[in-house]
C-alpha cells in the first residue's frame, strides 16, 4: 500500500509542476529518486521497460490486420460492384 500513496503523492507534485508553473512532467524523476523506489527500479528501466506503449498493445496489431483480411472481400467486392453502376461511393474506415 505504501507505494500506490508514495506514487500517488508524486503524481499530485509532478501534476502541480506542469498545471501550475508550466514545466516539464518530472513523475519519473520523482519516483527513481525516492528512496522507496530507488532500491527497486532506475530511471533507465522506466524509460526502456515500462514507458513502451508497444508493450502494452497486446494483440490489438494481429487482431486489426486480421479483421482488415476478413472484410477486404467484402470491400472489394462493394466497390467491384459500384464502379459498374457508374456509382460513387465513399468508404470511411
Amino acid at each position: 500500500m505504501r507505494n500506490h500513496r508514495v506514487s500517488g503523492v508524486h503524481s499530485q507534485s509532478a501534476g502541480a509542476q506542469v498545471k501550475q508553473h508550466g514545466k516539464p512532467n518530472n513523475l519519473i524523476e520523482l519516483i527513481v529518486e525516492d528512496p522507496y523506489f530507488s532500491k527497486h527500479v532506475t530511471k533507465e528501466f522506466v524509460e526502456e521497460k515500462l514507458l513502451k506503449p508497444e508493450q502494452y498493445t497486446g494483440r490489438s496489431k494481429e487482431l486489426t490486420i486480421q479483421y482488415c483480411d476478413e472484410i477486404r472481400p467484402m470491400i472489394d467486392n462493394i466497390l467491384k460492384n459500384s464502379n459498374k453502376a457508374g456509382e460513387s461511393v465513399k468508404l470511411t474506415l
